[in-house]
């Protein structure tokens, strides 16, 4: 099967196969943001042990006060990720894998 994706991805997948496949860890996400001082954008700051490091994409929804909001899909793969996302209306919070697709643990600073 991993020669068989190999193939067609036209890369190597040992470390995904090592990690997903054989590895019994979970990622780990330190989690935390920052909204700009005029309010116009939020930066969102997310950490996962250097020694432990996955690669795997991660929705990370922000949430206005009136309940709408924007999910952004962006992909770990180093250990840290910052990423600033414009903010369309008042900002309520910023859930990282709101939807639970990708299996992660997330702290929150």
């Amino acid at each position: 099967m991993r020669k068989a994706f190999e193939q067609e991805s036209g890369r190597s997948l040992e470390g995904f196969f090592d990690r997903w496949i054989m590895g019994q860890d979970l990622p780990t996400l330190a989690a935390s943001h920052t909204v700009s001082a005029d309010g116009t954008s939020v930066t969102v700051r997310l950490e996962q042990p250097a020694t432990h490091v996955f690669e795997f994409p991660v929705t990370v929804s922000v949430v206005y006060t009136d309940g709408s909001g924007d999910d952004v899909t962006v992909t770990m793969n180093e250990p840290q990720l910052t990423k600033t996302l414009p903010l369309k209306k008042k900002l309520r919070s910023v859930e990282v894998n709101r939807d639970r697709i990708t299996p992660v643990r997330v702290l929150k600073h």
